[in-house]
């Protein structure tokens, strides 16, 4: 599995490769002082279909319930987006 995503023996190095590769749009790319990736996924285009506006959203890629989370999130602004254009 490692042959999949593996590009570079660097994890960072490897990590930006493989996002580059697969037509993920990088935003952040930061070695100093700590190194940090940052690139849109598709909940971004998902939200963007629902007419929903995110200004800030932070997710943590460690944690487990991150399509739970999505999901929770994707309601929660539904909701919101009803409330406002009744």
């Amino acid at each position: 599995m490692t042959k999949q995503y593996k590009r570079k023996d660097d994890a960072y190095d490897s990590a930006h490769d493989w996002l580059y590769e697969k037509g993920y749009e990088i935003i952040v790319v930061n070695k100093e002082p700590a190194r940090a990736l940052g690139f849109i996924t598709g909940f971004h285009k998902k939200f963007q279909e629902q007419n929903i506006q995110i200004n800030e959203c932070g997710i943590d890629a460690t944690c487990k319930f991150i399509l739970l989370l999505y999901f929770l999130l994707l309601k929660i602004f539904s909701y919101i987006n009803k409330l406002i254009h009744l």
